[in-house]
């Protein structure tokens, strides 16, 4: 029988031995590469490939962005609106501030001044009233009464004439030259409008019966429709108070533009 000795031959045991110490070699290798490696790279291998940026996505955050960006475009036309609106009404006060400036004055100076009758105090006193004495701390005091100066002699007021009425005055304010009005909804194509009107009135209703439709100057986003006109900004202010109650976007704004059932521009008032 043979011996399991000469089975193996010099060169077996060399291969396998070579084996073995390349599998150590790369075990060791293996363990230590984790370390040698940057952490990101390795977290980027173990991340999914569902969580990995692709093109759709991009497409998605871009279209985001758009939005994002129209809000803000729509955001800044309200706020614009409001400054105008604003200026406006410090114009206004600036100009009625001006106005009683110039009435105040003339108001005051017109009202007669009140004469005082030096008589009146001392009515009972003449020349021959006995003096009063009183008693005081080591003696007497006496005290003699006497008609004022200028007493005898006071001088007759004439009535005077009352001042012209306010209302006639030439410093009166004058009216404000264009009126109030509210932006109803989004910005609207103006071959859209007319159609978009009428359907604000199926949804309001009453809300809109004392009021007329005009269009605004168009921008690069289009036209809004407004509604008025209003005489103070007070009244554009509850009305759109009212529409945002029912989920309608609204803004006071100056009632100017084109009417939507007439080709003539509206000039407020």
């Amino acid at each position: 029988m043979a011996r399991a000795s000469d089975h193996f031959r010099q060169s077996d045991v060399t291969f396998w031995g070579l084996i073995a110490l390349a599998a150590a070699a790369l075990a060791v290798i293996s363990s230590n590469v984790s370390a040698i490696l940057p952490y990101d790279f390795i977290k980027a291998l173990h991340t999914p490939r569902i969580n990995s940026t692709s093109v759709e996505g991009l497409r998605e955050q871009v279209s985001g962005l758009q939005g994002d960006l129209q809000k803000l475009n729509q955001d800044y036309q309200s706020l614009q609106s409001q400054t105008q609106l604003q200026d406006q009404s410090g114009k206004d006060v600036l100009r009625r501030v001006s106005a009683l400036e110039v009435t105040i004055p003339n108001i005051v100076e017109a009202i007669p001044r009140p004469t005082v009758d030096v008589t009146s105090l001392t009515a009972t006193v003449d020349q021959t009233s006995k003096p009063i004495e009183m008693a005081a701390l080591g003696g007497s005091v006496a005290i003699r009464q006497s008609p004022l100066p200028g007493a005898q002699s006071v001088p007759v007021t004439l009535p005077q004439a009352m001042p012209a009425p306010l209302s006639d005055a030439p410093n009166s304010v004058p009216p404000n030259p264009i009126p109030y009005g509210v932006a109803i909804g989004g910005f609207v194509a103006p071959q859209n409008a007319e159609a978009t009107w009428r359907d604000l009135q199926m949804k309001l209703g009453p809300l809109l019966l004392e009021f007329s439709p005009v269009l605004s100057a168009q921008t690069d986003q289009g036209s809004r429709i407004l509604v008025g006109p209003m005489e103070t900004l007070a009244e554009a202010r509850q009305m759109c108070e009212r529409l945002e109650r029912i989920a309608f976007s609204c803004l006071p704004v100056s009632y100017e533009g084109r009417q939507l059932f007439a080709q003539e521009p509206h000039e407020g008032g």
